[in-house]
């Protein structure tokens, strides 16, 4: 073995390498971790309350959306039976209205007749 290679000698060479750390670097370290872990537990806390938030307005909106759709159905449909009853009541009103047409023609022949008796006299 050569001298540079023995064990006592890389032992030393060790020592010397590793520098001495400063307590306060460590503790400045140790301070910096805990502001950021609270820095970040604040932050997910924010954020989890933010998307609850976020949640609990779209469940209501949905909520909404269904009423909306259900009172609009609803609507329709008792339109739509409306119409059906108009029209009912047109046809209804349409065949009544038939037999005017014959007391028309009766009135129409009777003035005729009133008008031919006027001009003879």
């Amino acid at each position: 073995m050569s001298e540079n290679n023995s064990p006592a000698k890389r032992s030393v060479q060790t020592d010397l390498e590793i520098p001495q750390i400063d307590l306060n670097v460590l503790n400045d370290l140790e301070f910096e971790t805990q502001y950021l872990v609270t820095s970040l537990d604040n932050m997910t806390e924010n954020m989890y309350n933010l998307l609850h938030s976020i949640s609990s307005i779209a469940a209501d909106n949905v909520e909404i959306h269904k009423t909306t759709v259900n009172k609009l159905t609803d609507n329709m449909d008792a339109n739509i039976k409306c119409i059906y009853t108009i029209m009912a009541k047109t046809e209804e009103l349409s065949k009544s209205m038939k037999a005017t047409d014959k007391i028309y023609q009766k009135i129409k022949a009777t003035k005729r007749l009133v008008d031919m008796f006027d001009s003879y006299i």
